[in-house]
């Protein structure tokens, strides 16, 4: 790979620039996977980067990150907020190319709580915590909402700020901002306004599922109950049939047991 013009000393000319864009949106179709390297927000038109995507942008133009811990960091006992510079190197020629910078702290509204499942809350747990129900696809499940100790995710919100920090460098640095944007995904929800629709919105029929052949068999037994097997029997050879089964279709099996429904209702009605 030739020298990138990014670290030459000289002035970018439109083509340079546009080699430069071109080179990333190729490394983007080819390279990255859609929710692994980016991803897209709705109400959102760029797709937004995460962090393996930043990565692997700042490996195609060989740049090496480095991290500074900024004035204004705190590590308490209840909060904990950190503040990381990325400088972002080419290490080819050891020029500093870009910068970025992020923060993290515990009062962030996804790390202030975490979620404990019942059967498995202790019972602290239980006296700090907000008892909630939930519903998912299994059905219904208790869950206890407890105030999280910073302490326990020091890890996570220093890697987290390091991680915002990067994503900024390699936006700015290599001037991708046109194709992606940052951190949309750790927005609280909603605060993507999603685009209204153009036009009249589009009304859909509920959909009805058409019974399955077995179905179908089923509802003959029913009616055979209902009948008796004598009768049935002589409704089946009146029809051309010797036995269920040999009922072609769906269709005919519909219009078959309607008959039938009807032939029930006149032996009632005698």
């Amino acid at each position: 790979m030739k020298e990138l013009d990014l670290v030459k000393d000289k002035t970018l000319t439109a083509m340079d620039v546009q080699a430069q864009v071109n080179l990333i949106q190729e490394i983007m179709k080819q390279v990255m996977t859609e929710d692994e390297h980016f991803g897209k927000i709705p109400g959102c038109p760029k797709p937004t980067l995460f962090k393996p995507g930043a990565e692997k942008i700042a490996m195609t133009f060989r740049f090496a990150a480095e991290y500074d811990e900024l004035p204004g960091s705190t590590e308490s006992n209840d909060f904990i907020c950190y503040k990381i510079n990325c400088n972002l190197v080419h290490f080819p020629t050891g020029r500093k190319v870009g910068s970025g910078r992020g923060t993290c702290n515990s009062k962030e509204k996804k790390y202030r709580t975490r979620s404990v499942f019942a059967n498995k809350a202790t019972e602290e747990e239980k006296d700090l915590g907000q008892e909630v129900e939930r519903t998912s696809s299994k059905g219904k499940y208790t869950v206890y909402i407890v105030p999280q100790d910073p302490w326990d995710i020091q890890n996570t919100l220093y890697k987290m700020a390091c991680k915002r920090a990067l994503v900024a460098a390699v936006l700015t640095a290599t001037a991708a901002s046109d194709c992606f944007t940052q951190d949309i995904e750790d927005l609280p929800e909603g605060t993507v306004a999603e685009e209204e629709p153009k036009g009249k919105p589009e009304v859909k029929e509920p959909g009805v599922k058409k019974p399955t052949r077995k179905q179908m068999l089923e509802a003959f037994e029913i009616e055979k109950g209902r009948v008796g097997k004598e009768v049935y029997e002589v409704f089946l050879h009146d029809a051309g049939l010797e036995k269920t089964e040999d009922i072609k279709s769906i269709e005919d099996g519909k219009k078959l047991i309607t008959e039938l429904r009807k032939k029930e209702s006149l032996k009632t009605d005698e």
